[in-house]
């Protein structure tokens, strides 16, 4: 249900800004031009920055191929710079980033990150990972923080909107 919910959220947040719903290859994500984004629940190599991300589940043939499009991208930036014109049949630049999250008991970790290989159904490694929410210095665990009585730290102020 993590994955399902997280995707239904990335979708509701990135549509209203005027990204699209995008579910090439059955790789269900958002797109913006050439970028995709898609969620993923990942172990906990996810936001630390000596250890790699893993997909908990299996993935299919269509993240396969996605990842494979990763690959791709830089061959068309290695033809840019040599001038040569790739084939009009190629996914031109398109590229697929993964909203990695890593849920456990009271530890949430999170990276937008780039696959660029992919193996027996699982990510092996990345072109580029951006931790959003991660481990500290010294590669420890960050923790949702809570008031003992339940409320958030944060204060949220209402007012009426003036008209």
């Amino acid at each position: 249900m993590a994955w399902m919910e997280g995707t239904r959220r990335l979708r509701e947040i990135f549509l209203s800004l005027g990204w699209e719903r995008n579910d090439d290859f059955r790789v269900y994500s958002v797109s913006k031009g050439s970028i995709r984004i898609a969620v993923c629940n990942t172990n906990d190599g996810t936001g630390m920055e000596f250890q790699q991300p893993k997909n908990r589940n299996k993935k299919g043939p269509g993240t396969d191929l996605a990842v494979s499009l990763n690959q791709g991208v830089f061959s068309v930036i290695l033809e840019e710079a040599m001038n040569i014109v790739p084939p009009s049949s190629s996914p031109e630049g398109i590229s697929y980033w993964y909203l990695c999250v890593f849920c456990e008991d009271e530890t949430v970790r999170a990276e937008l990150s780039c696959p660029l290989e992919f193996e027996n159904g699982f990510f092996t490694s990345f072109r580029d990972r951006i931790i959003l929410i991660g481990g500290d210095d010294n590669n420890l665990i960050t923790r949702r923080s809570q008031n003992p009585d339940g409320d958030s730290d944060y204060g949220i102020v209402v007012t009426r909107k003036q008209a």
